[in-house]
């Protein structure tokens, strides 16, 4: 798996061989040519790091799964279970919003006091500013009418934990970081406001009582934790669906600003289509699969505490194969 998820990372090819090892041996048997709509993956161990969209069904030669069939992850048979029974429940017992959708990016970060390391507070590492971000979000309130943005000093903790359990649809694009230690405080970074610290950590999602159909958490390895036996994995995600959320977009490693402002911004165009949360996923992987899009000169701007370059002019798979949808939904805005 690692071979794989660095290869997409460092946006060179040297990652096919293993994903056509892996394709033959997980996905021997899939129908293709349109017989097979979606597929649910139920990862265990290591492989709950890996994007299956990227395997070629029955190994070497065969069609990538992104091209054969919608994609979406579930921690287990149970909870798969649960959410495809959500997607046909009533929902009359959702808390009225004034937000069609709720917004933060690029946060201001240079007061924020917490550390990464847990339990302690020693200032983060300087944080570069995340203009495409910015932009996302403002594409985004074009796009929606409704949308109730948040960026700069307004893009608080306090503000998000005041309005996320009466939202919809909720969208962070910001730096996060993952502590592989204590995968409770990994988190979010937002701007601080009086003696917060700025960040959601996984530990207070968890106090949260979330109703969205939708969070998208559009940041460096937010689909990342701790792999435990018996439970899963455990870090921001399950932080969040805990909570309360349906569904998740989130990142499997460290994602590029301006490639990512892009990738959103397509995201919700094909959700306001009216296709489901899998299907515009998908379509939009699809669309930078087959432009090999490259995105601009800031290749080593990414969303997260590290800062890793590479080739602005390499072909960038890692840009669109990192996001992932955590549990089915249909589009919030159909």
């Amino acid at each position: 798996v690692s071979r794989i998820t660095d290869g997409l990372q460092g946006g060179n090819e040297s990652w096919e061989a293993t994903a056509d090892e892996l394709g033959g041996a997980l996905l021997p048997g899939l129908p293709v040519a349109g017989a097979t709509k979606a597929v649910f993956v139920l990862a265990d161990g290591p492989l709950h790091r890996l994007p299956f969209e990227v395997l070629p069904i029955g190994g070497k030669g065969g069609p990538l799964l992104i091209q054969a069939a919608d994609v979406a992850y579930e921690s287990s048979a149970t909870l798969l279970a649960e959410r495809l029974a959500a997607m046909v429940a009533d929902r009359s017992a959702s808390r009225p919003s004034a937000c069609r959708l709720l917004a933060f990016g690029d946060p201001a970060t240079a007061g924020s006091a917490a550390s990464v390391e847990s339990g302690t507070r020693g200032g983060l590492p300087t944080l570069r500013a995340l203009p495409h971000a910015r932009e996302e979000v403002a594409h985004l309130s074009r796009l929606i009418e409704g949308t109730c943005v948040r960026v700069g000093e307004q893009a608080t903790e306090a503000e998000f934990f005041r309005e996320s359990p009466s939202a919809s649809v909720i969208h962070l694009a910001a730096h996060a970081y993952v502590d592989d230690r204590h995968p409770g405080y990994s988190g979010i970074v937002l701007a601080s406001e009086g003696a917060e610290d700025g960040i959601v950590q996984g530990f207070e999602v968890l106090r949260s009582d979330l109703r969205a159909d939708l969070v998208t958490l559009s940041a460096c390895d937010t689909g990342r934790g701790r792999w435990s036996r018996g439970e899963g994995l455990i870090g921001l995600s399950r932080a969040f669906r805990i909570a309360g959320a349906r569904s998740l977009v989130v990142s499997l490693w460290q994602v590029n600003d301006e490639a990512t402002s892009e990738f959103m911004g397509r995201f919700y165009e094909r959700l306001l289509e009216g296709q489901s949360l899998a299907a515009a996923l998908r379509a939009t992987k699809q669309s930078f699969r087959e432009e090999a899009w490259e995105g601009g000169s800031d290749g080593d701007v990414t969303r997260g505490l590290g800062r890793r370059t590479r080739d602005s002019t390499a072909r960038t798979p890692g840009w669109w194969s990192a996001f992932v949808l955590l549990g089915p939904g249909a589009s919030p805005y159909r």
